[in-house]
């Protein structure tokens, strides 16, 4: 970490999108599979919204290799939980 990120928080975060050229697809997707695994029942979005959530991401510009490049997350992981959200508002 940088001397220049250590007076802002938001610079000590650990941006997945880091991690992207590390690592291969296959990986990834084990990655997310795992995080929908430990995802209690009642934090799960329903199937149908999640399913949109996603086809709007499909559509997005911003998104790379499964990864929302405004909040750094993998998409199919954040839109899974009931409280996801997109850093646009797009939903």
């Amino acid at each position: 970490m940088s001397e220049n990120s250590i007076g802002n928080p938001l610079k000590k975060l650990r941006c997945v999108r880091c991690l992207l050229n590390a690592i291969d697809d296959k990986t990834a997707l084990e990655i997310v599979n795992k995080y929908k695994a430990d995802t209690p029942e009642c934090d799960r979005a329903l199937p149908e919204v999640y399913r949109q959530r996603l086809d709007t991401c499909l559509d997005c510009k911003y998104l790379e290799r499964g990864v929302c490049l405004k909040c750094g997350y993998y998409v199919e992981a954040r839109m899974y939980r009931k409280g996801g959200a997109c850093p646009l508002k797009l939903f």
